[in-house]
Protein backbone atom coordinates (compact mmCIF):
# COMPACT_ATOMS: atom_id res chain seq x y z
CA UNK A 1 0.00 0.00 0.00
CA UNK A 2 1.43 3.41 -0.96
CA UNK A 3 2.09 6.17 1.51
CA UNK A 4 -0.86 8.18 0.25
CA UNK A 5 -3.30 5.31 0.78
CA UNK A 6 -1.83 4.60 4.22
CA UNK A 7 -2.56 8.24 5.08
CA UNK A 8 -6.13 7.76 3.94
CA UNK A 9 -6.51 4.69 6.11
CA UNK A 10 -5.05 6.71 8.94
CA UNK A 11 -7.96 9.11 8.52
CA UNK A 12 -10.56 6.40 9.03
CA UNK A 13 -9.75 2.72 9.46
CA UNK A 14 -13.13 1.28 8.56
CA UNK A 15 -12.00 -2.30 8.98
CA UNK A 16 -11.33 -1.89 12.71
CA UNK A 17 -14.38 0.12 13.72
CA UNK A 18 -17.98 -0.66 14.53
CA UNK A 19 -20.62 0.72 12.20
CA UNK A 20 -21.69 3.60 14.49
CA UNK A 21 -18.07 4.63 15.01
CA UNK A 22 -17.55 4.37 11.28
CA UNK A 23 -20.31 6.89 10.53
CA UNK A 24 -19.02 9.37 13.10
CA UNK A 25 -15.49 9.05 11.80
CA UNK A 26 -16.53 9.59 8.19
CA UNK A 27 -18.37 12.79 9.17
CA UNK A 28 -15.43 14.12 11.18
CA UNK A 29 -12.69 13.36 8.72
CA UNK A 30 -14.79 14.66 5.80
CA UNK A 31 -14.75 18.19 7.17
CA UNK A 32 -11.23 18.07 8.56
CA UNK A 33 -9.53 16.59 5.50
CA UNK A 34 -8.36 18.73 2.62
CA UNK A 35 -9.78 18.29 -0.85
CA UNK A 36 -6.99 15.97 -1.97
CA UNK A 37 -7.33 13.74 1.09
CA UNK A 38 -11.14 13.61 0.74
CA UNK A 39 -10.62 11.86 -2.56
CA UNK A 40 -8.58 9.21 -0.78
CA UNK A 41 -11.59 8.22 1.31
CA UNK A 42 -13.21 6.57 -1.69
CA UNK A 43 -10.60 3.78 -2.18
CA UNK A 44 -10.78 3.11 1.55
CA UNK A 45 -14.56 2.81 1.49
CA UNK A 46 -14.37 0.58 -1.55
CA UNK A 47 -11.89 -1.74 0.12
CA UNK A 48 -13.98 -1.83 3.27
CA UNK A 49 -17.05 -2.83 1.29
CA UNK A 50 -15.66 -6.35 1.03
CA UNK A 51 -15.55 -6.63 4.82
CA UNK A 52 -18.89 -5.09 5.76
CA UNK A 53 -22.38 -6.09 5.02
CA UNK A 54 -23.88 -4.52 1.89
CA UNK A 55 -26.64 -2.82 3.86
CA UNK A 56 -24.20 -1.02 6.08
CA UNK A 57 -22.07 0.13 3.18
CA UNK A 58 -25.09 1.57 1.39
CA UNK A 59 -25.57 3.84 4.39
CA UNK A 60 -21.95 4.92 4.27
CA UNK A 61 -21.97 5.68 0.55
CA UNK A 62 -25.30 7.46 0.94
CA UNK A 63 -23.82 9.61 3.66
CA UNK A 64 -20.81 10.52 1.53
CA UNK A 65 -23.10 11.38 -1.37
CA UNK A 66 -25.14 13.64 0.86
CA UNK A 67 -22.01 15.40 2.07
CA UNK A 68 -20.85 15.93 -1.52
CA UNK A 69 -24.25 17.35 -2.47
CA UNK A 70 -24.26 19.68 0.53
CA UNK A 71 -20.72 20.90 -0.04
CA UNK A 72 -21.40 21.55 -3.73
CA UNK A 73 -23.98 24.19 -2.81
CA UNK A 74 -27.10 25.24 -4.65
CA UNK A 75 -27.67 24.67 -8.34
CA UNK A 76 -30.02 26.08 -11.01
CA UNK A 77 -33.43 24.38 -10.84
CA UNK A 78 -34.74 22.03 -13.51
CA UNK A 79 -37.63 23.77 -15.28
CA UNK A 80 -38.38 21.67 -18.38
CA UNK A 81 -41.86 20.85 -17.09
CA UNK A 82 -42.78 24.56 -17.16
CA UNK A 83 -42.82 25.34 -20.88
CA UNK A 84 -45.79 27.72 -20.75
CA UNK A 85 -44.06 29.72 -18.04
CA UNK A 86 -40.86 29.73 -20.07
CA UNK A 87 -42.75 31.55 -22.83
CA UNK A 88 -44.04 34.10 -20.32
CA UNK A 89 -40.52 34.86 -19.12
CA UNK A 90 -39.31 35.13 -22.71
CA UNK A 91 -42.14 37.59 -23.40
CA UNK A 92 -40.89 39.73 -20.52
CA UNK A 93 -37.40 39.92 -22.00
CA UNK A 94 -38.83 40.58 -25.46
CA UNK A 95 -40.80 43.54 -24.12
CA UNK A 96 -37.70 44.94 -22.45
CA UNK A 97 -35.58 44.45 -25.58
CA UNK A 98 -38.22 46.26 -27.65
CA UNK A 99 -38.14 49.25 -25.32
CA UNK A 100 -34.35 49.28 -25.52
CA UNK A 101 -34.45 49.17 -29.33
CA UNK A 102 -36.72 52.24 -29.35
CA UNK A 103 -34.10 54.08 -27.27
CA UNK A 104 -36.82 55.54 -25.09
CA UNK A 105 -38.07 55.04 -21.57
CA UNK A 106 -40.82 52.49 -21.01
CA UNK A 107 -44.41 53.50 -21.57
CA UNK A 108 -45.49 51.85 -18.32
CA UNK A 109 -44.77 52.89 -14.77
CA UNK A 110 -41.78 50.59 -14.13
CA UNK A 111 -43.85 47.44 -14.46
CA UNK A 112 -43.54 45.49 -17.71
CA UNK A 113 -46.95 44.11 -18.83
CA UNK A 114 -45.58 40.54 -18.98
CA UNK A 115 -44.97 40.67 -15.25
CA UNK A 116 -48.72 40.50 -14.65
CA UNK A 117 -48.92 37.29 -16.69
CA UNK A 118 -45.98 35.86 -14.79
CA UNK A 119 -47.80 36.55 -11.53
CA UNK A 120 -50.65 34.34 -12.79
CA UNK A 121 -48.24 31.38 -13.13
CA UNK A 122 -45.65 32.15 -10.47
CA UNK A 123 -44.14 28.79 -9.54
CA UNK A 124 -43.00 27.77 -13.03
CA UNK A 125 -42.08 31.34 -13.93
CA UNK A 126 -39.96 31.65 -10.79
CA UNK A 127 -38.11 28.51 -11.87
CA UNK A 128 -37.06 30.09 -15.16
CA UNK A 129 -36.30 33.43 -13.52
CA UNK A 130 -33.97 31.76 -11.00
CA UNK A 131 -32.22 30.03 -13.91
CA UNK A 132 -31.54 33.46 -15.41
CA UNK A 133 -29.42 34.45 -12.43
CA UNK A 134 -25.78 34.47 -13.46
CA UNK A 135 -22.66 36.39 -12.49
CA UNK A 136 -21.75 39.51 -14.42
CA UNK A 137 -18.47 41.41 -14.28
CA UNK A 138 -20.10 44.74 -15.09
CA UNK A 139 -20.16 47.27 -12.25
CA UNK A 140 -22.71 49.74 -13.63
CA UNK A 141 -25.51 49.63 -16.20
CA UNK A 142 -27.12 52.67 -17.75
CA UNK A 143 -30.93 52.62 -18.25
CA UNK A 144 -30.76 51.04 -21.70
CA UNK A 145 -28.17 48.44 -20.66
CA UNK A 146 -30.21 47.45 -17.64
CA UNK A 147 -33.21 46.73 -19.87
CA UNK A 148 -31.16 43.98 -21.53
CA UNK A 149 -29.81 42.54 -18.28
CA UNK A 150 -31.58 39.23 -17.68
CA UNK A 151 -30.25 38.79 -14.12
CA UNK A 152 -31.34 42.29 -13.05
CA UNK A 153 -34.86 41.86 -14.40
CA UNK A 154 -35.07 38.30 -13.12
CA UNK A 155 -34.45 39.59 -9.58
CA UNK A 156 -36.87 42.48 -10.08
CA UNK A 157 -39.56 40.09 -11.23
CA UNK A 158 -38.83 37.60 -8.45
CA UNK A 159 -39.18 40.42 -5.94
CA UNK A 160 -42.43 41.47 -7.59
CA UNK A 161 -44.11 38.04 -7.50
CA UNK A 162 -42.88 37.17 -3.98
CA UNK A 163 -44.46 40.17 -2.24
CA UNK A 164 -41.21 42.15 -2.19
CA UNK A 165 -39.01 39.16 -1.25
CA UNK A 166 -35.29 39.77 -1.53
CA UNK A 167 -31.91 38.34 -0.57
CA UNK A 168 -28.82 40.18 0.54
CA UNK A 169 -25.48 39.06 1.90
CA UNK A 170 -22.29 40.24 3.58
CA UNK A 171 -19.66 42.09 1.60
CA UNK A 172 -16.35 40.15 1.85
CA UNK A 173 -13.63 42.11 3.62
CA UNK A 174 -11.40 42.00 0.54
CA UNK A 175 -14.09 43.94 -1.35
CA UNK A 176 -14.46 46.76 1.17
CA UNK A 177 -14.30 49.93 -0.91
CA UNK A 178 -11.42 52.32 -0.47
CA UNK A 179 -13.47 55.24 -1.77
CA UNK A 180 -16.77 54.88 0.00
CA UNK A 181 -18.15 58.09 -1.44
CA UNK A 182 -18.25 56.68 -4.95
CA UNK A 183 -21.90 56.54 -6.12
CA UNK A 184 -21.79 52.77 -6.64
CA UNK A 185 -20.96 52.08 -2.99
CA UNK A 186 -23.39 54.69 -1.69
CA UNK A 187 -26.22 52.61 -3.09
CA UNK A 188 -24.88 49.09 -2.58
CA UNK A 189 -24.04 49.80 1.08
CA UNK A 190 -27.26 51.66 1.80
CA UNK A 191 -28.20 49.06 4.45
CA UNK A 192 -24.65 48.33 5.56
CA UNK A 193 -21.93 45.81 4.67
CA UNK A 194 -23.98 42.91 6.04
CA UNK A 195 -26.97 43.51 3.75
CA UNK A 196 -25.59 43.98 0.24
CA UNK A 197 -27.91 43.22 -2.72
CA UNK A 198 -27.06 41.81 -6.14
CA UNK A 199 -27.74 45.30 -7.50
CA UNK A 200 -29.05 48.67 -6.40
CA UNK A 201 -30.49 51.42 -8.59
CA UNK A 202 -29.71 55.13 -8.56
CA UNK A 203 -33.27 56.36 -8.72
CA UNK A 204 -32.80 59.78 -10.33
CA UNK A 205 -30.59 58.41 -13.13
CA UNK A 206 -32.03 54.89 -13.33
CA UNK A 207 -28.44 53.62 -13.25
CA UNK A 208 -27.98 50.09 -11.92
CA UNK A 209 -25.03 49.48 -9.60
CA UNK A 210 -23.85 45.84 -9.59
CA UNK A 211 -22.32 44.22 -6.52
CA UNK A 212 -18.94 42.42 -6.55
CA UNK A 213 -18.86 38.89 -7.96
CA UNK A 214 -18.65 37.19 -4.55
CA UNK A 215 -21.84 38.95 -3.45
CA UNK A 216 -23.59 38.05 -6.69
CA UNK A 217 -22.76 34.35 -6.24
CA UNK A 218 -24.11 34.31 -2.69
CA UNK A 219 -27.35 36.05 -3.66
CA UNK A 220 -27.81 33.67 -6.59
CA UNK A 221 -27.25 30.72 -4.27
CA UNK A 222 -29.85 32.10 -1.86
CA UNK A 223 -32.47 32.35 -4.60
CA UNK A 224 -31.63 28.83 -5.78
CA UNK A 225 -31.99 27.45 -2.25
CA UNK A 226 -35.24 29.33 -1.80
CA UNK A 227 -36.68 27.80 -4.95
CA UNK A 228 -35.50 24.29 -4.06
CA UNK A 229 -36.78 24.37 -0.48
CA UNK A 230 -39.64 26.87 -0.24
CA UNK A 231 -41.13 27.80 -3.61
CA UNK A 232 -43.48 24.81 -3.89
CA UNK A 233 -45.38 25.88 -0.75
CA UNK A 234 -44.80 29.62 -1.12
CA UNK A 235 -47.75 32.00 -1.22
CA UNK A 236 -46.94 34.18 -4.21
CA UNK A 237 -48.44 37.67 -4.30
CA UNK A 238 -47.77 41.06 -5.83
CA UNK A 239 -45.24 43.48 -4.37
CA UNK A 240 -47.24 46.69 -4.36
CA UNK A 241 -44.31 48.95 -3.53
CA UNK A 242 -42.38 49.72 -6.73
CA UNK A 243 -39.43 50.99 -4.68
CA UNK A 244 -38.97 47.57 -3.08
CA UNK A 245 -38.88 45.48 -6.25
CA UNK A 246 -37.39 47.89 -8.79
CA UNK A 247 -34.62 49.73 -7.01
Amino acid sequence: MGAENRGAVGLVDLRRMGFAQELRSVCKCWWRAGASRRQNLYPVLLAASFEYEAKKMRWVFGLIGTLFTFSAGAAPPVCDQFQKERRLVNELYAELAYVESMQAGPGWSFRAPAMESILDAPLGSACWLVRELVVTHRTELDPMQSLLSHPVWAIRTLRYITNCGDFRTTLPEKEWPEHRRAPRWNFLLLKGKSHVPYFSTWMSRDTTMIAPVDVQRKVISQWQNWYANEAAMFKFSECEDDNKWYF
